[in-house]
């Protein structure tokens, strides 16, 4: 991994997981860091955790509130390098037996999400930064038995990469 002494990165799902170890490499590498996730207390855990006083802001927001995501990038203001590994444990029934409302939670959490990121992320990102969306495993290899929701999720992930990597070549 690079040096990222001086480079402003935002990590959301921050707070544990994957994200917490995103958030402890990119410190160890000189980086002034925001978190985010959706509990104001596990993000001042985390924070603590890292243990690096004054590089790491907390900001608590629901993906899927567009004013929770606007407010973020309004308070970041410019930045270098975005890591979204953010979700909820997906749906896991079998397809024929899929709850719907669950799917629908899932989807806006983990893809809607997303795109609310990356709207907002694209109009700060600084010249030559970049935006990291995790997807999981389950696109290449969904679990049994209801592994179709969060495949078809994770497969996404791939293609809502393409588009906006072609606009912000335009504007960076």
């Amino acid at each position: 991994m690079a040096n990222l002494m001086g480079k402003k990165v935002i990590v959301v799902g921050g707070s544990s997981g994957i994200g917490l170890g995103v958030a402890a490499a990119t410190l160890e590498r000189g980086a002034d860091l925001m978190i985010v996730g959706r509990s104001a207390d596990k993000l001042e855990r985390a924070r603590r955790a890292l243990g690096v006083d004054g590089r790491v802001e907390t900001f608590a927001a629901d993906m899927t509130q567009e004013a929770n995501i606007a407010a973020l990038f309004e308070r970041i203001g410019v930045f270098d390098h975005l890591v979204s590994t953010a979700g909820t444990p997906p749906p896991g029934d079998p397809i024929d037996q899929t709850d719907i409302d669950n799917v629908r939670r899932f989807i806006d959490n983990k893809l809607v999400g997303a795109v609310l990121v990356a709207k907002y992320a694209a109009r700060t990102l600084s010249r030559g930064g970049s935006m990291t969306f995790t997807s999981g495993i389950n696109k290449d290899r969904p679990p049994v038995p209801g592994g179709a929701v969060v495949s078809a999720i994770a497969g996404s992930f791939t293609y809502l990469a393409r588009a906006p990597r072609l606009n912000l070549r335009r504007h960076v």
